[in-house]
């Protein structure tokens, strides 16, 4: 399942991309060097438990992506790891360094969780 969101702001060194899911707001930090340009204005997002994760991805470092516009247009795929259940999120956060990182810490809503005792999950974002 899909979940789409809605561009919404700019910080210093990212973007956010957030809806409401059954009340709960669900938002989603990249990185500026991540986002191809122009910025879109809505990306899907779909959440996956990583041990039912079959697909093999490549990643590339974040010097490849802020050189070359054309990598920046592929999906994202991120491992996170579970830190904390909060009152209707549980925050995870990527596994990888985090200047490395393609999308900042998230609080995942936990009607979308694939598993409510998911600890590791895989984000793919696609750009709209």
């Amino acid at each position: 399942m899909f979940e789409m969101l809605e561009y919404q702001k700019e910080t210093d060194n990212k973007y956010r991309w957030d809806n409401i899911h059954n009340g709960v707001k669900f938002e989603l930090y990249i990185p500026k060097w991540r986002v191809p340009n122009p910025k879109p204005n809505s990306v899907y997002v779909e959440i996956f438990d990583k041990s039912s994760y079959n697909m093999d991805f490549k990643k590339h470092s974040r010097s490849k992506y802020e050189n070359n516009e054309e990598l920046k247009k592929n999906k994202i795929i991120a491992h996170v790891k579970w830190i904390a259940d909060h009152t209707k999120t549980a925050r995870f956060n990527p596994v990888v360094d985090s200047e490395e990182a393609e999308i900042g810490s998230l609080y995942v809503p936990f009607d979308l969780l694939p598993n409510r005792t998911s600890k590791e999950l895989i984000i793919e974002v696609c750009w709209k």
